[in-house]
Parts: structure tokens; C-alpha cells; sequence
């Protein structure tokens, strides 16, 4: 049932319906017809025009009317001339048109619609460029580009390509290769344009090169400057085409500002933790709360066939200047198709809404399966999360803030990392030792066998460096005791000053290719610990169990100074940064998207794990009106569910010290399910209902080896030009040395539990009396493995 205020726009848009009719049947006379038709022949009778809308209200500081009147293009002829000025005359009284004024308060009364003719100019490539970026306000130039006319990229049909350069060096900070899957030509034969598709090759090739992009920004500058006299501009929003080389500018109006004081956003440390459900290349400063909806075709609205509430988020392809009228009552716009100045961003800057648009081509599918559901837009990040979010302000002075030039990460000093040792119950003064010492295993009963084997470590820590570094020869294995009262290994502490400052440090002056090499060199020892493991639990031999011991070492070696290791690597990244002057807003979103191009983190998956076992007990707990769920119902009722956390208790690490000889955690596995089912019942979490593919294929992945670089098929591209590679490798890599931290701890949890099946065995099969993990010597562990190979041999 309509409200009143629907039915008055009704009759509104009705009666605008009856003054475009009657402004259609206009017929012109003879002199006004005689004036066009001699100006017409001035610019050349035979050349195709364009008719442009131009209404006195239009482009001011507060409203641009971007794509609320009609221009038509390519008019080839008198009479189709003629009939474009009454249509342009007409598109005052749009639908879009009256309603955009009636929201902005301008009074019908002041607007006038005047008409530019003007020869058509038919370019290769079109595009817009701005002097500020569109969507965060930061002062750089903004273009945005793609194949023929300009009409798919104003009206936000089609994706472009698009750069962020720095205003003053005219570098590029972003590239992004839009889709551009269509472009718009003028017709040959007749009036009007049409809709071509582009060829795969032109898709994926960005549609002006840099030195082209440059000009452009260099042009902007001036234009920039100039408006400021004239007209006080702040900021200048110009389309631009391009035809053989040439940049023509068609016209240029001021930006509509977008507030940046107090911009909501999801808190930062939260949303860490939070997984999206959709993800864009584009947004708008701001966050938003709502209810998904779908829309998959736009003649459902126009049908009256669905109807968008003030309370939903409209998620669909894409929205042209037509859905104005729809769009009165919303909370934000999600688009697969869009581009920085495609029309849900001007609409959504313009009402003041979350917008996201870029996404990919499964959005509408995958977001379907929530349709109803309250999300959360959130611009700053470019990410939608399922449920009510909170929100947190970040005012105008924090954002701008980020603006700023990267600031150098110094590495821990030692009363830092030495009061966050202690803190963690990790140093100890021995009484016949004047030394700091860094205990290892703090927190829990190592067993004697790992206390032999944990000793190894600090030998192997040093031969990883120099593998790498030949020129290090002061780096000595550190002193080391096994402190049997506490059942812990324990090293001589290891001055921060001294590994990644003194001359003599393992790190000071470790360059690219070495930083990169010993990378490479941990993820190779990673793999040969698993891998080993694996055989051992397949086959408990002594041969196994040797290189078991080795391999341990070398792991555990990995790990002794792989803090250290990304300390240094962090330090040079954000210093090259800042020589660079770079921002740290565009820095932080640099280095986030390099994350997501990483596929193997142990981190992610293991929630996928948890988020799928949670799933299954969200709908166990509401089919069986269960009121209540914990441990002890699980092992009793639900023993598929148990075997389930048992396998994952034994693939992850879930505490930071464990021993070997510990039954797996599955208690503390638990909790974390149950914080995700509670999340899900909530709708704040996606469920995962598929079981998440096993992606160890036994215990490792076989693609382990592979480095990960800039992914090559990404659509953006952070800092492209040569003069940054060596910034995008080192910031790269200090992505990913953080990740490979985090691998490194779950592997050796999973290859020690594999350890643990075949000493099981031996156990076993040998019938010792005693537990030959806890209480065993690493000479007691070879004999025992020994003694079963012969029995088992005979």
C-alpha cells in the first residue's frame, strides 16, 4: 500500500510526464529554426554534433546534476538536431531531474535548461580527471579512462581503467585495469551511438600509458590553479577525451565536497578479525548499517514488482541515472560493474551513502543467500561484513592524518622486547650467571627427550644466516643451558642492538636478495620438517627419526630469530616508504592487498575450519532446540562433531608453548567454536555450510615452495613504476615474513603430532611400561624406535 508520500510523488511524476510531452510537441518558428539552422551550418552542416543540456542550476559547490539532464550525442543532421534541443529541454521536468532538486532544495522555478551545440569530437579514449581522489578526499590527481565516447563511463555502465598520482611529482601511486568489457561509438550511417564489445586483448590492456596519464595531471594542476582565481574552486572535476594523441578538456565544474570530519568506519582492531562477504575496488568514506537487497534486474522496480525500503542496502549490477527515483530511501549501494565516478558513487556522495561498487562478477549470487540479512558497509576498508558491525568515529583530523608520509617502523630496542619478556614470563637471572637469559617453552613441562632436541636449535639459527650471508662470521651460537629443575631450555639473551644494529649483527645491512633467499630457505626447511614427519608417522624407522631430529633443529632454528629477521625487513620497507613519500594510508592499503593475494595462511584456514564446525552445531542447536551446548554434550551426543575437533586440535597451534607429550587442546578448540556458533546465531558471521576443502593433502601443501610476488592478474596495481620495485619487494616481503611466522608455528604443531602417532606405535607395539613421550631420553626414544624395527622386521 502506497504512503502519501509515495502517492504525492506519484501525481508529481505524473504530471512532469504531461510537461515533457507538451514541450515535445513544440514546434519552433521560422526564425528561432532559421537561427539554429545558420549556426548548424557554421560549424559545418555535415559534421555530427552534440547536443549538450546545460541548466542554470547545474554544477555548484552542493550539486553537480551529473547525469540528471540528457545530452545526445552524435546528431548528424537538421531535423534529429532540432528534435535532441526539445528532448534536452524536456529532461528538466525528468523524474530524476525534479526529484534530485526537490532533495537539494533548489526551486523548480530557477531552473532554466539551456542548450550547447557543439561538434562532435569522436576520440579513441575518454575518461574524467579530478584534482583531488574522489572517494577519500586526499589531495592527489584522479583519472579514470576507457575505450571511445565517455557515455558508459559518466553514466557508470561500464568499468574503467583508472590512476591515483601523487599531485606535485605527478608519480603513480595506484593503477587499476578496469573491465571494459563494452564501449560507445558513434553511429556511421545515423544519429545516436551504440554499444560495441571490446576485444579480450584491449580488456586487459590499461587504454593510455603513464607518460599519457602524466599530461593529463600535469594539465589538471593548471586548470586547477586557474579556477581557483576565477571562480574560487577548491577542486576540479573535467572530462576529458582523447583523439590522436590529443587531449581535448570538454568541460570543467567544481567537486561536490564530501565531509571527512567524524567518517564511520568498523573498528579497526575488530574488523581484523572479521570475515567479509564481499569485497570492492571502489567506496565512499563511511559505514553503514542494513538489510541486504538483491535486485538483479531494474524493470522489477520500474514494474512496482520490488521495492526498496529505507532500511536496505540495494545490492545489484550495476545503477545508472535512471534508478534515481528509486534510490530516495536506502542505506547503501553495492555494484559488481563501477568505477570511481560510475553513479552510485556521485549518488551515494551526493546523499550521504555507503557505497561499495567494483565487487566481483558472483556477488549478486553469493549476497543472495543473505538477502533480508543486516550487513555492514564499510568504506574505508572497501569491505561488507554480515551483521551489525559496531561503528567507531574517526574524525576528520585522525583521517587526515593518514595522509601523511609514511613513518619509519623501528625495530624493538632492548628494554622494549626485554620488558615485554618479562612481561611474558620469558627471561630469568640464573644465580651463577651475570647474564639476562630468554627462556623458551615458559610455560609448560617439556619433556626430557625436546629438551635435547629444543638445544639444537640455536646452532641451526646461525647456520641459516650464514647460508645467506658469507660475510657474517662474528654470529656465534649463542650460550645455552637445559634447566632441568623447570624442565626448560634457556639461551643467553640476544641483544636486539646487537642482531639489527651493530656492524656485527646478522641483520645490519642484510640486503633484498639475501632477505629473500633466507626466506626462501625457511619455507624449504618447513616443507623437508613435514614431510619427514609424515614418513616417520608412516614409518617409524631410526632413519626417520634421525632426520625427524634434524629437521626439528632446523625448524626450531628458524623460528629462534624470525622475529629479528621481520623486524629488519619491516624497518627498511617503511624507510624506503618514507624517502619515497609515500602515504600511510595508501601504504597500509598497499600492503592489505598484497595479503589477500597470499593463498596459503594457516591463520585463515584454520578459521574456516572453525567456522564450519560452528556451523554444523548452529544448526544441530536449532533443529534440536538444544538449550545448551558444551564439551561434555558433544562427546556424548555428537561424536562425529568430536572427531572433527580432534583432527583440527592436532593441525593448529592454539597455544603458544604446548610439549609433545600433551593431549590435544581440544577444549580450548572448542571455545573458539563457540564464540563463532554464537556469532553466526547473531548474523554477524557467514556460516560455512560445505566442509573447507583439506588443503594439507596429507599434512603440507605441494605449492609451498612457490614465492609469492604481486599477483599479475590483480586488476590494481600499487606504485607500478620502476623507480618503485624495490619498494613493492620489500614491503611485499614483510607481508609475507609475517604470514610465514605464523605457518611456521602451526606446522610444527602438525608434524610433531605426527611424531606422536608413530612413538605411539613403538609404545605400543613394544608394551613399555612407561610413556615413552614424557618421560624418555632422546637416547631412550632411539633405542625403543631400534627394538621395534627389529621386531617388526622379523
Amino acid at each position: 500500500m502506497k504512503t502519501k508520500k509515495a502517492k504525492l510523488q506519484a501525481s508529481v511524476f505524473a504530471l512532469c510526464s504531461d510537461i515533457r510531452t507538451s514541450i515535445l510537441k513544440l514546434q519552433f518558428d521560422d526564425d528561432l529554426k532559421g537561427e539554429i539552422s545558420g549556426a548548424h551550418e557554421r560549424l559545418g552542416n555535415r559534421n555530427p554534433v552534440a547536443c549538450r543540456s546545460s541548466a542554470t542550476t547545474e554544477d555548484t559547490h552542493d550539486a553537480s546534476f551529473a547525469g540528471q539532464h540528457d545530452t545526445f550525442l552524435n546528431q548528424r543532421n537538421l531535423k534529429d538536431v532540432l528534435s535532441s534541443i526539445k528532448k534536452c529541454w524536456a529532461s528538466i521536468f525528468t523524474d530524476r531531474a525534479v526529484e534530485y532538486r526537490t532533495r537539494n532544495g533548489i526551486a523548480h522555478a530557477d531552473a532554466i535548461m539551456c542548450v550547447v551545440i557543439q561538434n562532435m569530437v569522436e576520440p579513441e579514449v575518454s575518461g574524467t580527471a579530478f584534482s583531488t581522489e574522489i572517494s577519500t578526499s586526499f589531495p592527489g590527481i584522479h583519472v579514470a579512462a576507457l575505450y571511445g565516447l565517455g557515455e558508459g563511463l559518466v553514466s557508470g555502465e561500464i568499468t574503467s581503467d583508472e590512476w591515483l598520482l601523487n599531485r606535485d611529482s605527478f608519480d603513480v601511486i595506484r593503477q587499476v585495469c578496469g573491465s571494459k568489457r563494452e564501449y560507445y561509438q558513434s553511429r556511421k550511417s545515423r544519429s545516436g551511438i551504440e554499444l560495441k564489445k571490446t576485444s579480450l586483448k584491449m580488456q586487459n590492456e590499461l587504454c593510455i600509458n603513464h607518460e599519457m596519464v602524466k599530461a593529463i595531471a600535469s594539465q589538471i594542476r593548471r586548470i586547477q590553479s586557474v579556477y581557483r582565481i576565477l571562480f574560487g574552486y577548491e577542486d576540479v572535476d573535467t572530462e576529458i577525451a582523447i583523439k590522436k594523441g590529443k587531449v581535448i578538456f570538454l568541460q570543467c565544474r567544481p567537486v561536490v565536497e564530501q565531509s571527512t570530519s567524524d567518517v564511520l568506519t568498523v573498528n579497526q582492531i575488530e574488523s581484523k578479525n572479521l570475515d567479509s562477504i564481499a569485497t570492492g575496488n571502489y567506496s565512499l568514506l563511511g559505514a553503514a548499517h542494513g538489510r541486504i537487497k538483491v535486485i538483479s534486474d531494474f524493470n522489477l522496480l520500474v514494474q512496482g514488482k520490488c521495492a526498496i525500503g529505507k532500511d536496505d542496502i540495494v545490492v545489484t549490477t550495476k545503477t545508472s541515472n535512471y534508478w534515481n527515483q528509486y534510490l530516495t530511501e536506502l542505506r547503501g549501494i553495492i555494484t559488481v560493474e563501477g568505477s570511481p565516478t560510475a553513479h552510485p558513487m556521485l549518488i551515494g556522495r551526493e546523499r550521504g551513502l555507503a557505497v561499495i561498487c567494483g565487487c566481483s562478477v558472483d556477488t549478486l549470487d553469493h549476497l543472495r543467500a543473505f538477502e533480508g540479512n543486516w550487513c555492514t558497509i564499510d568504506g574505508l576498508n572497501k569491505k561488507v561484513y554480515l551483521g551489525k558491525q559496531p561503528l567507531v568515529k574517526c574524525s576528520g583530523e585522525e583521517f587526515q592524518s593518514r595522509f601523511g608520509t609514511v613513518e619509519i617502523e623501528r625495530a624493538l630496542n632492548d628494554s622494549d622486547n626485554i620488558r615485554y619478556l618479562e612481561k611474558m614470563g620469558r627471561v630469568h637471572q640464573y644465580p651463577d650467571s651475570g647474564s639476562m637469559w630468554w627462556v623458551h617453552q615458559p610455560n609448560t613441562y617439556l619433556s626430557p627427550a625436546w629438551l635435547e632436541l629444543m638445544c639444537g636449535q640455536y646452532e641451526a639459527a646461525v647456520d641459516h644466516i650464514k647460508a645467506v650471508r658469507n660475510d657474517v662470521v662474528d654470529f656465534q651460537v649463542p650460550s645455552f643451558r637445559i634447566d632441568h629443575e623447570r624442565s626448560k631450555v634457556a639461551s643467553e639473551y640476544l641483544s636486539y642492538d646487537y642482531l639489527l644494529t651493530s656492524s656485527k649483527g646478522p641483520y645490519k645491512g642484510m640486503t633484498l636478495k639475501e632477505c629473500v633467499a633466507l626466506r626462501d630457505r625457511y619455507n624449504i626447511v618447513s616443507c623437508s620438517f613435514l614431510s619427514t614427519c609424515q614418513k616417520f608417522s608412516q614409518n617409524p624407522s631410526l632413519a626417520n627419526w634421525k632426520a625427524y631430529e634434524s629437521s626439528f633443529r632446523m625448524l626450531h632454528g628458524a623460528i629462534y630469530t624470525h622475529h629479528a629477521f621481520r623486524e629488519h625487513v619491516k624497518t627498511q620497507s617503511t624507510k624506503l616508504a618514507h624517502d619515497l613519500n609515500i602515504s600511510q594510508f595508501h601504504f597500509d592499503q598497499f600492503q592489505s592487498d598484497h595479503m589477500g593475494t597470499i593463498d596459503y595462511q594457516e591463520d585463515t584456514l584454520f578459521r574456516l575450519d572453525i567456522i564450519h564446525i560452528a556451523t554444523l552445531l548452529a544448526e544441530k542447536h536449532e533443529s534440536e532446540n538444544e538449550t545448551f551446548m558444551n564439551l561434555d554434550s558433544i562427546r556424548e551426543y555428537y561424536p562425529d562433531i568430536l572427531l572433527k575437533l580432534e583432527k583440527i586440535a592436532i593441525k593448529y597451534r592454539l597455544s603458544k608453548d604446548t610439549d609433545i607429550a600433551q593431549e590435544p587442546p581440544v577444549d580450548q578448540l572448542f571455545e573458539k567454536v563457540a564464540e563463532a556458533m554464537i556469532q553466526i546465531q547473531a548474523g554477524k558471521l557467514e556460516p560455512i555450510m560445505v566442509e573447507p576443502k583439506d588443503h594439507t593433502k596429507g599434512y603440507f601443501p605441494s605449492s609451498l615452495l612457490k614465492v609469492n610476488e604481486i599477483n599479475s592478474t590483480s586488476a590494481t596495481e600499487w606504485f607500478p613504476e620502476a623507480e618503485y620495485q624495490e619498494l613493492r619487494r620489500w614491503a611485499n616481503l614483510s607481508i609475507e615474513l609475517r604470514v610465514q611466522m605464523c605457518n611456521l608455528h602451526h606446522w610444527k604443531v602438525r608434524g610433531n603430532a605426527m611424531i606422536k602417532q608413530g612413538l605411539i606405535e613403538v609404545q605400543e607395539h613394544l608394551n613399555l611400561p612407561k610413556n615413552i613421550l614424557k618421560l624418555s631420553s632422546l637416547q631412550d626414544i632411539r633405542e625403543s624406535i631400534t627394538d621395534y624395527c627389529i621386531m617388526t622386521s622379523t
